[in-house]
């Protein structure tokens, strides 16, 4: 009978008393809580550090805590977070002959100056055996129409080659620089502790070769040959006003840090593909952050802008 009565009156007097006591935490010790934070998930976080997170619910707690130097208006615009401004433009690199080629082609498209706007073209300017063409706005297609005019025998095609090598690319890489004189090597790029990428002559190739026997061994594969190099840049203006939890300021650094950790082997993180595109990111001061590409990369500002 005790039992009986306990049921019927002790358990609904119970949950009457816990549902008051939850009104009761909700009502008052939350009100006396700062800086809190409450989000509905359909699963747990795996990871509240951004750069390691790989499920939707981390991406969304991820979200809410950290900022971006872009982010996405209520109307799915891209708009300022960290950074106050952004400027898009383009460097494309013409590898020629010889120096001679190179005016030659400087003198063609000044020749063609009635065509600039149209191509968002600003500058040319000779740099020994390249010409150096600024454009207002990134793209592939601008660039190859501009080769498609020229003639053909005044340009001269490089090499983009892959070193797979059993750990220590880095040091490689830095290795193999000292070995040869700077134009040897026009361009590069470490993928992993295994593997870096190079833009050379191909005339370079035999010497790479012996080299790599010399020194370890390593594994040469053409990724492609190229007459042109189209570089875009999106340069960061940070704002001056924000700063961390301990007051100290937000600048360009931080910007290259998170890159730097991202693609870091040992950290591991699953947003390193994003960031393979890459060349480079220089903070010439502390408000300015420039983002180099090794192509164009249509979702540049929503994954850079987002992420770093």
């Amino acid at each position: 009978m005790r039992i009986a009565r306990w049921f019927i009156f002790g358990l609904p007097a119970l949950l009457i008393l816990l549902v008051c006591i939850s009104f009761w935490n909700e009502t008052r010790l939350s009100k006396e809580r700062k800086n809190e934070m409450t989000l509905g998930l359909m699963g747990e976080p795996s990871s509240l550090n951004p750069i390691q997170q790989a499920d939707s619910a981390s991406s969304e707690v991820a979200s809410s805590i950290f900022n971006g130097l872009l982010k996405f208006s209520p109307d799915l615009e891209i708009i300022g977070d960290l950074a106050q401004t952004w400027t898009l433009d383009q460097t494309t690199t013409l590898f020629c002959r010889d120096a001679a080629a190179a005016e030659k082609i400087a003198s063609q498209l000044q020749a063609w100056k009635n065509d600039w706007a149209g191509w968002t073209l600003e500058s040319v300017v000779v740099a020994g055996r390249t010409a150096l063409l600024k454009f207002r706005e990134p793209g592939l297609v601008t660039s190859k129409e501009i080769v498609s005019r020229l003639v053909a025998e005044d340009l001269a095609p490089v090499s983009n080659l892959r070193i797979e090598l059993k750990e220590a690319s880095r040091e490689m890489l830095k290795k193999l620089k000292n070995a040869f004189p700077s134009s040897a090597i026009i361009r590069e790029w470490v993928e992993s502790g295994g593997a870096f990428e190079i833009t050379t002559d191909p005339g370079f190739v035999p010497e790479l070769e012996k080299w790599l026997a010399a020194n370890g061994g390593g594994t040469i594969k053409e990724l492609e040959k190229v007459t042109f190099l189209a570089e875009p840049q999106v340069t960061f203006k940070l704002r001056s006003d924000v700063k961390w939890h301990d007051g100290a300021a937000v600048t360009s650094r931080d910007v290259s840090f998170t890159y730097e950790a991202i693609m870091d082997d040992a950290t591991a993180s699953p947003r390193k593909p994003d960031f393979d595109l890459i060349q480079s990111i220089q903070t010439p001061d502390p408000q300015t952050a420039i983002v180099t590409y090794r192509k164009p990369y249509s979702p540049a500002l929503e994954l850079v802008g987002g992420e770093l």
